[in-house]
């Protein structure tokens, strides 16, 4: 409870940060899946606080595991609708190595595993029927998402908005 593994998960961000800034940004799904890692790694890191890392409760996993999901499919969304851009300046993001539509659809596929996962913490219990109050309409809100795929720009303002929902849930099922 000293907080030792939070300070090695801390330089191993900031690492992964300096990399992904000076190398990885506009590679295909690697850039993606770093900036994914890091917003699902501030879960991790508040565990790590309190854990070690070899007894993080299952909980902070799901957590850390939706957010990556979500994140990870926001960013392509984001890089489809800001292909015009990226090429401009030569990054070889996954839109431009793919195609637009084809990262679009895997961005839609990472999003639905990340609505089912939604679903995991009331099934098993780790939060409080409160729950559902910010999961349902993020639920909704993702699927409207896919359903949006083929304006990648209104896709992902309205997975940002889902997240802002599941966070929601998360305080209220944990709270009440």
């Amino acid at each position: 409870m000293d907080g030792g593994y939070f300070f090695y998960l801390a330089i191993i961000n900031s690492i992964v940060s300096f990399v992904y800034s000076w190398k990885l940004k506009g590679t295909p799904l690697i850039g993606n899946i770093t900036v994914s890692w890091l917003a699902a790694s501030t879960f991790l890191g508040g565990a790590l606080i309190l854990y070690s890392f070899y007894s993080i409760p299952y909980p902070v996993v799901i957590l850390a595991s939706i957010a990556f999901l979500a994140t990870l499919s926001r960013e392509i969304f984001k890089d489809a609708e800001d292909v015009e851009g990226d090429k401009k300046f030569g990054a070889k993001t996954l839109p431009i190595a793919i195609g637009t539509h084809k990262a679009v659809v895997l961005a839609s596929i990472i999003l639905l595993a990340g609505v089912a996962s939604l679903f995991i913490p009331a099934y098993t219990g780790i939060f409080g029927i409160y729950y559902y109050i910010g999961v349902v309409p993020a639920a909704v809100i993702c699927l409207l998402a896919i359903r949006s795929m083929k304006k990648p720009k209104k896709a992902q303002k309205l997975v940002k908005m889902a997240m802002y929902f599941v966070f929601l849930g998360f305080i209220l099922g944990t709270l009440l």
